[in-house]
């Protein structure tokens, strides 16, 4: 290639660069107040939850009483069965 064509490639080359930069200049000048605007109302809002307090607690609904469970510790069927046994023996000895 001869050195004009290589100039002229450089300067579009250039160009296209200065293109983009401006681009994205503008782009970002063109965000920049929504941004600034975001920020200062997220800070806004950041105080005025601060200042606010505690919310209150919201309404509990009334406790359920638990169910009635007796103290002692369950049995099992072998043991319920062998104490049956054992009583109706008992009484059986008590009538005779």
């Amino acid at each position: 290639m001869s050195w004009k064509v290589q100039l002229g490639i450089g300067i579009l080359a250039l160009l296209g660069v200065l293109m983009l930069v401006g681009f994205v200049k503008s782009v970002i000048y063109s965000l920049l107040p929504v941004v600034i605007l975001l920020l200062l109302g997220y800070g806004a809002f950041r105080l005025y939850v601060a200042t606010r307090g505690k919310a209150e607690t919201p309404p509990q609904l009334p406790q359920a009483t638990p169910p009635a469970v007796s103290a002692r510790p369950t049995k099992d069927a072998a043991t319920r069965l062998r104490e049956i046994r054992e009583e109706a023996a008992r009484q059986q000895r008590q009538q005779q």
